[in-house]
């Protein structure tokens, strides 16, 4: 159940840092299994030191009906109690989302016309939480239509003035996007309002020449990584649960996906990966181990 956003405020706000020059960022849900695998998602984190330099944690925070903004504080002590200490505890940056919540373009509009109310709020969010970034995983699939070119001109705009407002505090602000919603696919135009893109268009694919160029389960690097906008402002989403192209399981589920993907994304001077998602319960362990050491490796790479 979510209820009006109610702020309390720390007073030190973490400043981001990573061991080498890459960043590599997961998603998670602490509260999609009631927070029960937050030890052992603590403890793979620490297992693999060094692999991982940022957490985007879904701590309740999301946009409502009307356009305003809900804590679920069931949810948010999850994250307060154990998960965000204890992410800093072992060197992990601790970061918070902003969740679709209605799914509504109507509510994103309302919420993005509000800007003067909202952004200070979120401000607060980020210091109540001690994160040093925001991640905006705005997703409209609600609306006729869902979302139009439009939306992405204005959303850019609220995000360039929340930018400002967030790292003059030292939090950076990312932003999920997508080539299925108008809303989020021009990237030319969102990329300079944020610190990065986070695609989650590239999660998948059925082969490499799929996730470079796009096939009917995703892809579309290429597009990405295309002139018009800075390497510098974006970051691959890479899937890491066993999703199913057609009925079979996609290639970039395997092993052998992992080297050439990470090859290619090292070789275009690519900052950071983002993926989706952790999950440590008993029957499923996301991200599989291969993904370990290719990690490791690009987020301590020049």
């Amino acid at each position: 159940m979510a209820f009006a956003l109610k702020v309390a405020v720390v007073a030190s706000v973490l400043v981001c840092g990573v061991a080498g020059k890459r960043n590599v960022s997961f998603w998670y849900a602490p509260a999609s299994y009631g927070g029960s695998d937050i030890g052992a998602v603590l403890q793979v984190l620490k297992n693999n030191s060094g692999a991982v330099t940022s957490v985007m944690n879904y701590c309740g925070t999301s946009i409502g009906p009307g356009g305003s903004l809900l804590q679920d504080e069931a949810n948010a002590a999850l994250c307060t109690k154990t998960l965000l200490p204890g992410l800093t505890a072992i060197g992990v940056n601790p970061e918070i989302v902003l969740n679709s919540g209605t799914n509504n373009v109507s509510d994103y509009r309302l919420f993005f016309a509000n800007a003067s109310q909202q952004i200070p709020v979120l401000v607060s969010v980020a210091k109540r939480f001690g994160a040093v970034g925001i991640n905006m995983d705005l997703e409209p699939q609600v609306g006729s239509p869902s979302s139009t070119p439009a939306d992405a001109v204005v959303y850019a705009a609220f995000c360039a003035k929340l930018k400002v407002a967030l790292n003059a505090i030292g939090v950076r602000l990312t932003i999920a996007v997508a080539n299925w919603s108008p809303m989020l696919s021009n990237f030319k135009v969102l990329a300079p309002s944020v610190d990065r893109l986070m695609s989650m268009e590239t999660y998948n694919a059925n082969s490499m020449a799929g996730w470079l160029g796009g096939d009917a389960f995703g892809g579309d690097y290429n597009e990405l990584v295309a002139p018009g906008v800075l390497r510098t402002n974006v970051a691959p989403g890479l899937g890491c649960w066993p999703a199913l192209c057609g009925k079979n399981p996609c290639w970039t589920t395997t092993a052998a996906s992992g080297p050439v993907r990470m090859d290619k994304i090292t070789a275009d001077d690519i900052p950071e990966v983002a993926m989706f998602r952790l999950i440590q319960i008993p029957s499923q362990q996301w991200p599989q181990q291969w993904w370990w050491p290719l990690l490791k490796t690009f987020a301590n790479s020049d």
